[in-house]
């Protein structure tokens, strides 16, 4: 990835998790598991894990028991869908989690533009009705984990993640528990991502195809990610947004070139091939919107963002025509345009190219300034 390791003190997050009662959604998410597994060696009373997908959720626990077997005892595994409040209630109710930790979500840009309704009530409609239960039933701090493609939004996944983060600083003006937002670029080697998908295609000979020669993501390892959302519990007091330095933006080009010469390969061999950008897909990503104001934290590669919020009854139209939207499978783009002016409120006719703003944070130890 072209950059140092970021490494995070440990110590804090112990001290927050350790005989705590611990919620984790999506636990068998590449984010997932990997919160699973660390929050674990924390030693929590207990750890309840809810994953929809059977598979996923038989491999996590597969995985925590090889790793950690004197802690089977402390695990419960739910084949649960977030979506379904009454279950979910339920679920919060009995096991009184102080600690919730919501990674559940769908995070494919392309299929979100052909699934758009199912977005908005995976992503926003289900986070915010989570985040009421968990506060309606005592929890201590709710953290969110979000994404860059919420920034500037140009795709409804981005859109549904942006919405998220406003429902739920909306539900934090409410209630007495602590609500914490991280963002974080693309998860090296998470599933459907685009390094096992290079990889795959190097193993079947190529071509690798690349949407656009000039296309740069952000990327972070899963333990940096982990640690980023582990840290920013300990640190989150009131409906605040994290972001970590990721580092440059990578080319991916230059990563499919990488990936080809590390396989003992060349682009001869194994070529590269340019699809064009999908609907809904940035040439860019960026790392703050418009009017965000930026502060530091304690950590040197941690910082604040900071969003205008609308007020609570602007959000509470606002949500109500989003379930209305959603329920009669109508059109959720305009819906979500009208709370999200940056996010276009038609399917535009082909991939936009956003120009690169700001790319970078500025370097490990040092804070930008708005």
């Amino acid at each position: 990835m072209r950059r140092k390791r970021i490494e995070l003190p440990g110590d804090p997050v112990r001290q927050l998790f350790k005989g705590k009662r611990v919620l984790v959604t999506g636990a068998g998410g590449t984010v997932g598991s990997e919160l699973s597994s660390q929050i674990l060696h924390f030693e929590p009373e207990n750890l309840v894990l809810i994953e929809r997908s059977e598979y996923a959720l038989y491999e996590v626990r597969k995985r925590l028991g090889r790793e950690l077997p004197w802690a089977s005892s402390r695990i419960s595994c739910n084949l649960l869908d977030v979506c379904d409040r009454a279950v979910m209630e339920g679920l919060v109710e009995r096991e009184k989690p102080q600690i919730v930790v919501h990674a559940a979500a769908h995070k494919h840009v392309p299929l979100g533009e052909e699934n758009p309704e199912e977005y908005v009530r995976n992503n926003t409609l289900a986070t915010r009705s989570f985040a009421e239960i968990c506060a309606k039933h005592g929890a201590d701090r709710f953290v969110f984990i979000s994404t860059d493609k919420a920034i500037n939004p140009t795709s409804v996944m981005g859109a549904s993640k942006r919405a998220a983060e406003m429902l739920l600083l909306d539900v934090a003006r409410e209630c007495d528990m602590k609500v914490t937002i991280v963002r974080f670029g693309n998860v090296i080697g998470s599933s459907g991502s685009v390094i096992p998908l290079f990889m795959e295609q190097i193993e079947a000979g190529g071509p690798v195809t690349v949407t656009h020669p000039e296309v740069t993501r952000y990327f972070i390892r899963t333990s940096e990610a982990i640690s980023l959302v582990l840290q920013a519990a300990t640190l989150g007091n009131d409906g605040q947004i994290f972001m970590l330095d990721m580092g440059e933006p990578v080319k991916i080009v230059d990563l499919a070139r990488d990936l080809i010469r590390l396989s003992n390969h060349t682009v001869d061999e194994i070529p590269i091939t340019f699809t064009g950008l999908r609907q809904g897909e940035k040439l860019f990503e960026e790392i703050r919107m418009s009017g965000e104001s930026v502060h530091a934290t304690m950590h040197p590669q941690i910082v604040i963002t900071a969003a205008p919020q609308p007020n609570s009854p602007e959000i509470q139209r606002w949500f109500q025509q989003l379930v209305r939207a959603c329920d009669e499978s109508g059109s959720v783009r305009p819906v979500l345009n009208s709370l999200i002016p940056e996010y276009p409120a038609e399917t535009p006719a082909g991939p936009l190219e956003r120009p690169l703003v700001n790319p970078t944070l500025a370097p490990a130890g040092a804070i930008p300034t708005a």
